[in-house]
């Protein structure tokens, strides 16, 4: 088995395990393609993700999520840099919402924390902290997939 995939399945039985409210699925990308520009190209964060108001949560309808108080999801690197990742509804069966960073992330990028922003007023709804052993480096000439849940409480 190629050290790539023992890695993807061990983060995979640590997420399982762990209940992590935000989680590495996977990276894939343009790998054959080595020129600078392409790899710069696949270099991004992929995002899904939830809005979780209770266990046995229904996933919302495309006008729900449409209406959604949500503007968008805050990536925090490592390195306290923030990307942000724009809101697109999705019909997906787990998660309602999609969103890509930009691309051109260096090599090397860890994110720590993912924020959902409110829409009216621009601060954090929920909060999804990432612990060190689910942190996942950005390859070079690939994209790494994130999927969250992010709990909100009852205003």
């Amino acid at each position: 088995m190629s050290r790539h995939w023992r890695t993807l399945l061990l983060l995979g039985f640590t997420c399982a395990a762990g209940g992590l409210s935000g989680c590495f699925v996977e990276t894939g990308g343009n790998r054959n393609n080595n020129s600078s520009q392409a790899c710069l190209d696949s270099q991004y964060f992929n995002v899904q993700w939830e809005m979780d108001n209770g266990t046995a949560a229904t996933p919302l309808s495309p006008l729900q999520c449409a209406q959604a108080p949500v503007s968008h999801v805050e990536l925090t690197t490592t390195a306290n840099q923030i990307l942000q990742v724009g809101q697109g509804c999705t019909d997906g069966p787990y998660y309602n919402f999609l969103g890509s960073s930009q691309s051109g992330i260096p090599a090397g990028t860890v994110i720590r924390t993912a924020n959902l922003i409110s829409n009216s007023t621009n601060k954090p709804l929920s909060t999804a902290e990432i612990p060190p052993s689910a942190q996942v480096a950005m390859p070079r000439c690939a994209r790494v997939e994130l999927t969250f849940e992010f709990p909100l409480t009852p205003s």
